[in-house]
């Protein structure tokens, strides 16, 4: 997954065949409003870094290979 800028306000990676963790630099993108990697191969957890992002207010993980719930 490449380098979020942190003015980024949305991510819309749907079915882009990412692999691997949620990176916690995501929390580092304070200005996103949303994020929306459904149905990649994402695994594990949900980093506790995304509490931080007090502007999102959509969020779609659904169809990975997460577990637990959203921070």
């Amino acid at each position: 997954m490449s380098r979020v800028p942190s003015s980024t306000t949305s991510i819309d990676w749907p079915r882009s065949h990412y692999t691997g963790t949620v990176p916690t630099e995501l929390g580092l993108a304070t200005q996103l409003t949303a994020i929306e990697l459904r149905q990649n191969w994402l695994n594990g957890s949900l980093p506790s870094e995304l509490a931080s992002l007090h502007n999102l207010s959509s969020i779609g993980f659904h169809k990975n290979l997460l577990f637990e719930s959203i921070p």
